[in-house]
C-alpha cells in the first residue's frame, strides 16, 4: 500500500491531495478523510494508511484552502464556510478523482463537512463523524477561547507551523474569530440531519473540551435509526490521536457489514 501526494487544480484553486492506493482495491470504496479546523493532510499522521490497510480500502486526503500545502485562503471564514466546502469543494474533489460512493470520515470541522455533504448526496457508502459540530454550544465558545489563551497560544502556533508554515497564525485567527463571533453564534444545521440516508457512526471523546455529550447524541438522533452514537473513554477532541487503535477497530466493526 502506497501513500503519495501532489498539487492539483480543482474548482479554480490549487489543492494538495494525497492518495492511499493498492492495485487490488480498485473496485472497493474509497475512504475520504476530512481534517479538523486547524488540521491538514499531514496532521492525520499515520492514522489514514493504518485504517485503509486494516480495511483493505483506498483513501483520499486533501488540504482545504489555507491549510497545509494548498493555496492560501482569502479573507475570513463566515457563516456558511463549512456548507461551501461540503456543497462546492468536496463534490469537485470527488469528481476530479472519480470517487463514487465514498466513505466519509471527518473530524471536528471535517465531521461537520461530512454530515453536510451527506444531507445533499445519497451516494455515500457510510459516514463517520468524529467530534463533528452541528451547532455552537457555550462549551464550544469557551473551549476555543481557552485554547487561544497565553501561554498555550505560543505553543499552539509553533505546533501549527509544522503543518501550515507561515499560514499558521492566520489560520488560528480565522478559527478563533469565527467560532467566538456573534454572527456565528446561531449557526445550527440540526434540522438538515434527517436528510442523511447513509449509515452513520458518530463518535466523541468523553473529555472533548468543545462539546457536551448531548451534542453527540443529538447528531445521531437527528439522523435517525441508521446512526449510532458512542462516547469514547480516555479521549479528548482528537480520538484518532488519543486512541487510534480503538478508533480503527470501531470503524472496522462498523464498516465491515457494509463492504
Amino acid at each position: 500500500m502506497q501513500q503519495s501526494g501532489n498539487t492539483y487544480h480543482i474548482a479554480d484553486h490549487s489543492y494538495y491531495v494525497e492518495h492511499i492506493t493498492e492495485e487490488d482495491y480498485d473496485n472497493r470504496p474509497t475512504i475520504v478523510f476530512l481534517h479538523d479546523a486547524l488540521g491538514s493532510v499531514k496532521s492525520w499522521k499515520d492514522f489514514p494508511i493504518n485504517l485503509c490497510r486494516s480495511l483493505k480500502l483506498n483513501g483520499l486526503l486533501y488540504d482545504r484552502l489555507g491549510h497545509g500545502f494548498s493555496e492560501p485562503y482569502q479573507g475570513v471564514w463566515k457563516k456558511g464556510y463549512m456548507e461551501k466546502e461540503a456543497f462546492d469543494v468536496l463534490p469537485a474533489v470527488l469528481a476530479k478523482f472519480n470517487v463514487q460512493d465514498p466513505i466519509l470520515l471527518g473530524i471536528s470541522d471535517g465531521g461537520s463537512i461530512a454530515l453536510l455533504y451527506a444531507t445533499q448526496y445519497d451516494q455515500v457508502t457510510a459516514l463517520i463523524s468524529i467530534a463533528g459540530h452541528i451547532k455552537v454550544e457555550q462549551e464550544t465558545r469557551l473551549g476555543v477561547q481557552q485554547t487561544i489563551q497565553e501561554p498555550i497560544n505560543s505553543k499552539l502556533i509553533s505546533g501549527l507551523e509544522k503543518y501550515h508554515s507561515d499560514g499558521a497564525s492566520e489560520l488560528l485567527y480565522r478559527w478563533q474569530s469565527t467560532w467566538t463571533s456573534a454572527s456565528f453564534a446561531d449557526w445550527d444545521i440540526t434540522k438538515y440531519l434527517g436528510q442523511i440516508k447513509a449509515p452513520s457512526l458518530i463518535l466523541q471523546g468523553e473529555a472533548d473540551g468543545y462539546a457536551t455529550f448531548q451534542h453527540c447524541y443529538d447528531i445521531a438522533a437527528g439522523i435517525g435509526t441508521n446512526a449510532k452514537a458512542k462516547i469514547l473513554p480516555n479521549c479528548a477532541h482528537f480520538p484518532t490521536q488519543d486512541q487510534p487503535i480503538v478508533i480503527i477497530e470501531l470503524v472496522r466493526e462498523f464498516l465491515n457489514p457494509l463492504l
